[in-house]
């Protein structure tokens, strides 16, 4: 009875591990390379992690060794050590346990979308064959998708677009690779496309940047506020849990507007400084054979015109509405680069309120929406 209880609980700590590899996703591709069911993402993200863990665990309570440690360390230091695995073993059970039977669309390990490498989504392969179509997608939140999960940003939706309905026309897979990050200004994405192109070798630049300006700070990682639940299945669900209920609710005062201090702090950091950057990296992108797609980004009231932007049908009347607007980024797209072949500019200025959340970012729809102009534009510019 001892010995079958003893194996039992040696079982046990392979749980977590179990749990992973029963994990079936439904949003991200199969390796075929192993002829396993599991995105690179997962597998490095928790299948081998959960059996590192569950062998750390299996020798620490391992008879000799246990026997050994005491006498060595009379006890004290061992039993605290595997107490605090014990908390962990626990911890990643029950996260890695939610993840395979709650969130099939999680890519691991982080429950906000970001992957290993530092961008939001599934992994993209480093090898790239002659039918793949790597894009780049850089910007703030409105790019990395605050708000919604990660297949619920455009970016994710603009590649389920050029697959679903330009793949069979010209034979071509697309991959899309999230740049964006929550609060970065012009310069980190052109740090982050730079950092990231090494890797890809990237075909098609999609910029969707403005509201921040330039900044100071950028990384290759987390995005700067990445809070607990950002991380974390679990603690995101216990916290959802508490915002829903009444005492929650009738003291919280959080609320997320943008006010007419912010919308002029935004008009005034988008100057001549911001679009000369914007500019030169436009142009020494072109020159390396990358094409650019440019999208002025959504307006915060959403009672811009921008409508006759979207098929690019009159570049005098695009200009002269531009002018109306004193958007002299677009303007100066439109003259330097429009006559190029690989550059596109989308004017998503006319995005209708009912597609947003708050001022700024755009719910799921709006990003479905303007995922729509979007992959059509990149069709086009791929095309040419």
């Amino acid at each position: 009875m001892k010995k079958t209880f003893k194996i039992i609980f040696k079982s046990l700590l392979f749980l977590p591990f179990f749990f992973a590899l029963i994990h079936q996703s439904d949003s991200v591709s199969v390796v075929n390379t192993f002829i396993l069911p599991y995105s690179i993402n997962w597998l490095i993200g928790v299948v081998l992690p959960s059996l590192v863990l569950s062998i750390i665990l299996y020798v620490l309570v391992n008879t000799r060794l246990r026997d050994w440690a005491i006498s060595i360390m009379n006890g004290g230091p061992y039993l605290s050590i595997l107490i605090f695995m014990l908390f962990v073993w626990l911890f990643v059970t029950v996260e890695v346990g939610l993840r395979s039977f709650y969130a099939k669309h999680t890519p691991s390990p982080f429950h906000v979308g970001m992957n290993y490498l530092g961008y939001r989504g599934s992994v993209i392969s480093l090898f790239k064959s002659e039918n793949e179509i790597y894009v780049a997608a850089i910007g703030g939140s409105t790019t990395y998708g605050n708000g919604v999960d990660w297949w619920d940003a455009w970016p994710a939706y603009t590649e389920d677009r050029l697959n679903a309905q330009y793949n069979i026309l010209n034979h071509k897979r697309f991959h899309i690779a999230n740049l964006g990050l929550e609060a970065a200004g012009l310069d980190c994405g052109i740090r982050r496309f730079e950092h990231f192109d090494r890797m890809y070798d990237f075909d098609v630049l999609v910029i969707h940047a403005g509201y921040n300006g330039l900044g100071d700070w950028c990384q290759l990682w987390l995005p700067i506020n990445t809070r607990l639940r950002d991380v974390s299945l679990l603690f995101y669900m216990v916290l959802d849990f508490v915002e829903q209920q009444e005492w929650y609710t009738r003291n919280s005062f959080w609320n997320l507007n943008i006010t007419k201090d912010d919308e002029d702090w935004i008009q005034r950091d988008t100057n001549s400084e911001f679009i000369n950057v914007y500019l030169e990296f436009v142009s020494e992108v072109l020159s390396r054979g990358i094409k650019v797609v440019s999208i002025l980004q959504p307006g915060l009231s959403g009672t811009s015109s921008g409508d006759e932007l979207k098929h690019h049908q009159n570049i005098d009347e695009l200009k002269l509405t531009l002018a109306v607007r004193a958007n002299d980024l677009g303007l100066r797209l439109v003259e330097e680069f429009n006559h190029l072949d690989d550059f596109v500019i989308i004017d998503l200025t006319d995005v209708p309120d009912k597609y947003k959340f708050d001022s700024v970012h755009l719910n799921a729809n709006g990003n479905k929406y303007i995922s729509e102009f979007i992959a059509s534009s990149i069709s086009n510019v791929i095309s040419k």
